[in-house]
């Protein structure tokens, strides 16, 4: 979203460049860590998948159908650098519908310069996606944990959908 400012001076237009009010995170941020179990179990999958959820696919969560963010695994773990140039952070979280229905459970864990700042609770197939939103006024770094909830980390397939960050 840009948000464009037009000013009236003595009947001469002037429009000012155009700033942007927010940005996508993956468009705008690369992560400095990404850890996971799932890549030590199965080398060929990713803890972190660019705009596509953990089996390649479009992101979908409860049949609602994502372009951009972050599909994942639990457990797991994706650090950013924020340094301080963002006030708020919203993301719909939830499992991907590449799940049979009942199947994964995930806690989605946001933590931001180490504090954990929600957690999400826990998450199943089938399940409508969970819109967060979260301060980061400030914050340096911004986490996302992905997390077994305890069982297992079979079918938790999660998904940090419409990942946003508000600019300062």
């Amino acid at each position: 979203m840009l948000t464009i400012c037009t000013f009236f001076v003595s009947g001469n237009t002037t429009t000012l460049a155009a700033t942007p009010v927010f940005v996508q995170l993956s468009d705008e941020l690369t992560p400095i860590s990404v850890t996971g179990d799932i890549e030590q179990m199965k080398p060929n999958y990713f803890s972190y998948n660019k705009n596509q959820s953990f089996y390649k696919t479009q992101l979908s969560i409860n049949g609602v159908k994502y372009e951009k963010e972050i599909g994942s695994h639990s457990n797991s773990s994706i650090k950013y650098n924020l340094n301080g140039q963002y006030t708020k952070f919203t993301v719909d979280v939830g499992i991907d519908d590449q799940v049979a229905p009942g199947h994964g459970s995930v806690n989605f864990v946001i933590i931001a310069d180490g504090k954990i700042l929600n957690i999400s609770p826990v998450k199943k197939s089938n399940e409508p996606a969970e819109h967060v939103e979260v301060n980061i006024a400030g914050k340096n770094t911004l986490e996302l944990v992905a997390f077994d909830a305890n069982d297992n980390i079979d079918n938790d397939h999660a998904n940090w959908a419409d990942s946003i960050l508000f600019i300062q």
